[in-house]
């Protein structure tokens, strides 16, 4: 260890390795870093990067590097190494604590990447930092060449990085609220930024193996776009659904929230949700049999998408699904004792089932993917799985896609914490409600065909 107590540096060949990690593996689902010009300076001898930055790129590929592992011994070197960098990361980072830099607001975002894999809220705390330090420094408005021309002060390279980094801040704002149930920070009537639309030409990269665009290039929306625009209505969804709302004060009764019913949120936000999936082009869409039959999404970008779809979808409609110990009642639109006006209780179990199809179909690829959240999401569907058992809802097929959800849970568990515990939780309550899972866990031919049909009425009824 160097003289100033900091773990060093990886060797040059090795920090080759990690880049080449973090690009294939973390930059397609987390493009914070405008790539041809952090690459440019990475690997500039003469002006190396800034090493707060670099750890946590290294930190954030070497989890990658856990698939790796064939043996024990393997996996705790492959941690200490995660560690290492992580730590590294950290004690650069202390000494400039009170210096405001792009490149630390990339650091404390990856940093809360890594710390997802433990489900500490040490990640809403990193979070938090970079938000407050890229309000600090403006990040928040718009001051780029489009809006202000010849007059704007800052080149557009620059301006692409600024952007980056305040949506990489959102999308952690949004993911890690939601992860760990606490409030989100950022407002949409706070800022003005808009989307990346340069993505240093690895706007392709996001969708590996994928057909060229039927569009032109300069035609086509920026893909990553289509990630951000759901974040958006997922904030909404978090807001509308999961926040404390005021009853007696003087907000309480000038509050604009309280203009609209809960169940006119419901409604409003379900249609945004479905007319988002309705606007994704061809190369961004996963086909309903695809899924079914747990066929590998094109890339992990489009799997990351109707993941992140289907889990705002149950987290939109679940508030509306009668609880456990309610009395069973008709309506049939909105499930038990529900004042929805949709059937939120299918909408809710569809979407559970695809996030386990979805997660199935990695495991079968043999793409163990340490995606952000990706533990999150199976979780969510995993407790709809369990709802429905108890609750006798198809009991034959919720435990069948409960079962595939904790096999799912058990392969990541191996080599990811937080996937451990969340396995760890939801096992605990199969054993203490004494669920038996059946011998078979695949579906039958007739049994998904059951499902289509349903979500096809489903998608239907909430046109209508």
């Amino acid at each position: 260890m160097p003289p100033s107590g900091k773990p060093p540096m990886p060797t040059r060949d090795e920090q080759m390795r990690m880049l080449s990690l973090y690009f294939q593996h973390v930059h397609p689902v987390f493009p914070i870093l405008y790539k041809s010009h952090f690459l440019a300076r990475a690997l500039d001898r003469t002006q190396p990067g800034v090493p707060a930055l670099m750890s946590a790129v290294f930190a954030a590929a070497s989890t990658y590097l856990v698939r790796e592992a064939r043996t024990k011994g393997d996996l705790a070197q492959v941690r200490m190494q995660m560690y290492t960098h992580f730590q590294r990361a950290k004690m650069y980072l202390e000494e400039q604590y009170t210096c405001n830099t792009i490149a630390s607001i990339q650091t404390l975002l990856l940093m809360s990447i890594y710390e997802q894999g433990t489900m500490s809220t040490r990640s809403w705390l990193y979070s938090g930092m970079a938000i407050r330090k890229a309000y600090d420094l403006g990040l928040h408005r718009d001051v780029g060449l489009p809006r202000h021309g010849g007059l704007a002060a800052i080149s557009q390279p620059d301006t692409q990085i600024r952007q980056r980094a305040w949506w990489g801040c959102y999308v952690m704002d949004i993911m890690v609220s939601a992860t760990l149930g606490r409030p989100t920070t950022i407002r949409d009537f706070t800022f003005d930024t808009p989307y990346p639309d340069d993505y240093g030409g690895d706007d392709d990269e996001l969708l590996v193996n994928l057909p060229a665009a039927a569009a032109p290039a300069e035609k086509r929306r920026a893909h990553g776009a289509y990630y951000l625009d759901l974040l958006h209505i997922f904030g909404h969804i978090l807001t509308e659904m999961y926040t404390c709302k005021p009853h007696s004060s003087y907000v309480a009764r000038f509050c604009l929230q309280d203009l609209h019913s809960q169940t006119d949120q419901l409604v409003l936000l379900d249609n945004e949700l479905r007319e988002w999936a309705a606007a994704l082009p061809p190369e961004l869409q996963y086909p309903i049999d695809d899924m079914l039959a747990a066929r590998p999404a094109r890339c992990v970008y489009v799997a990351l998408l109707h993941l992140v779809y289907n889990t705002a979808m149950i987290l939109l409609h679940r508030p509306f699904i009668a609880r456990i110990d309610a009395p069973p009642a008709a309506d049939a639109r909105g499930g038990s004792g529900s004042p929805s006006p949709l059937p939120s209780h299918s909408i809710c179990t569809m979407s559970a089932q695809m996030i386990s199809q979805i997660g199935q179909a990695f495991v079968r690829d043999s793409q163990v993917v340490i995606m952000p959240f990706l533990t999150f999401m199976m979780f969510t569907a995993g407790t709809m799985h369990l709802n429905n058992i108890l609750v006798s809802a198809d009991g034959a097929t919720a435990r069948r896609f409960l079962k595939r959800t904790l096999d799912v849970m058990s392969c990541l568990g191996a080599h990811w914490q937080v996937s451990y515990k969340c396995y760890t939780m939801l096992n605990t309550l199969v054993r203490t409600n004494r669920i038996v899972f059946d011998p078979v866990v695949d579906s039958t031919e007739a049994e998904l065909q059951a499902i289509k049909s349903r979500a096809q009425v489903v998608a239907q009824v909430a046109r209508d």
